[in-house]
């Protein structure tokens, strides 16, 4: 009785652990990935206090930053979160046909000015380049979930030179992809709606 009600619970979990491990979310996060050689880093700094991103309010930044790439790439990128019956080839690189932008709920930036804090909404953007002559998105622009998830990850996680992320926080800023990838030209950005009387000044990495 005993060894037969083991044996069932045996079985029991060994079907449950592959449909647990499918309903878990998959991200664009890897420990391989790298930005392409030649990819150029440009932070937004101020003479008076930056403005910092804050998630205080958000999920947590790698869901914020999957979410983004959720919204930005094509369905079949997020296999995960199909419904069913939709069909996806077998292609893991994905054209950007056009700029792509996204406002995460409750992500802003901030800053204290000495009197109030200022807050404005963030905003993620992806620009491919525009292709010779005719004005429209150069077609030959390809991604990776890696990439969507890994260049916004530099953005806001590391530390300068490599990224905007400073001893306060991270940043707003952007990078734009070096020439050894098929992405080269693309910026990558981070960017708040503006407040009057605040000026941009953006330093690049060189």
């Amino acid at each position: 009785m005993h060894f037969t009600l083991l044996i069932s619970a045996l079985a029991a979990s060994a079907l449950a652990s592959p449909l647990a491990t499918s309903l878990k979310p998959k991200t664009g996060k890897s420990d391989t990935w790298k930005p392409a050689p030649g990819t150029k880093v440009g932070c937004v700094n101020t003479d008076e206090p930056n403005f910092h991103v804050s998630f205080a309010r958000s999920d947590p930044i790698e869901t914020v930053i999957n979410n983004a790439c959720v919204a930005m790439m094509p369905e079949c990128a997020f296999r995960d979160r199909l419904s069913n019956g939709n069909f996806c080839t077998a292609t893991i690189d994905y054209q950007i046909d056009g700029p792509k932008s996204y406002r995460p709920p409750n992500v802003e930036a901030s800053r204290y000015n000495g009197t109030h804090f200022q807050t404005s909404q963030v905003t993620f953007e992806v620009t491919p380049p525009w292709g010779k002559g005719d004005g429209a998105p150069d077609p030959l622009v390809f991604w990776k979930v890696q990439d969507c998830y890994g260049y916004f990850h530099q953005i806001l996680e590391k530390m300068s030179p490599e990224g905007c992320h400073d001893s306060e926080g991270s940043l707003l800023g952007a990078v734009t992809v070096g020439e050894e990838s098929s992405l080269a030209g693309t910026r990558f950005v981070l960017f708040m709606d503006m407040i009057p009387g605040y000026g941009w000044n953006v330093t690049w990495d060189k």
